[in-house]
């Protein structure tokens, strides 16, 4: 994200908000992880934001650099759980919570700033272990998918005991509705294009009044 600052400049010929040199690299940080529009377009109206752009790699491997500099904990946004397989063995996924969804950089890239209901909600049951080298981890024990994100939220609450999350293994499947970011308009590439690892979008600004 900030390290791709210099080639906006070369190659388009206009300056970025965030570059190499990391000036800028903290409100950037701030506006891909905020979690509303008005958040965003609070700091993109501070920014004189015109484009926001986002490659494959920002919402997915790069992600973790963001809440760093925004100074929020990852774990906030994904946590490694480890599962039981069938053999006995603890086998380590990757799971998303509903503050990772809202994240405006998942919101524009992922789904293309668009609503978004879920088909499904899952909940995870855990527990907190410690390994047989004194390190902590989360191990799944129990797994539900419930129709709607009201309905995973009410199972959660009805449970008089252990720890349970909404979550998701897929970073474009939302377990939980997104509104709309209608102040962004995607401009390239077309709606529905093929999505591949070098694939970059941008989205024009139209400002806080369209939110």
């Amino acid at each position: 994200w900030w390290d791709y600052g210099y080639f906006i400049m070369q190659i388009a010929h206009r300056i970025p908000n965030a570059n190499p040199g990391q000036a800028g690299a903290v409100k950037a940080a701030q506006f891909f992880t905020a979690q509303n529009q008005s958040s965003s377009n609070e700091l993109a109206d501070r920014l004189g934001v015109k484009y926001v752009m986002i490659d494959y790699a920002m919402p997915i491997t790069k992600f973790h650099a963001m809440p760093e500099w925004a100074d929020i904990s990852q774990d906030e946004f994904y946590e490694i759980y480890y599962q039981p397989t069938q053999d006995g063995l603890l086998k380590p996924v990757r799971l998303f919570y509903p503050a990772y969804y809202n994240s405006t950089v998942i919101r524009l890239y992922n789904f293309d700033g668009k609503a978004v209901i879920p088909t499904a909600s899952e909940v995870i049951s855990y527990e907190e272990k410690i390994s047989s080298g004194g390190q902590k981890y989360k191990k799944i024990t129990g797994y539900q998918s419930l129709p709607t994100y009201e309905e995973a939220k009410a199972y959660i609450s009805s449970q008089d005991a252990g720890s349970y999350k909404i979550v998701s293994i897929n970073p474009f499947s939302s377990p939980v509705p997104l509104e709309e970011l209608n102040s962004y308009d995607l401009v390239y590439p077309d709606p529905g294009a093929t999505i591949t690892a070098t694939t970059v979008k941008i989205f024009k600004y139209l400002g806080s009044g369209q939110s």
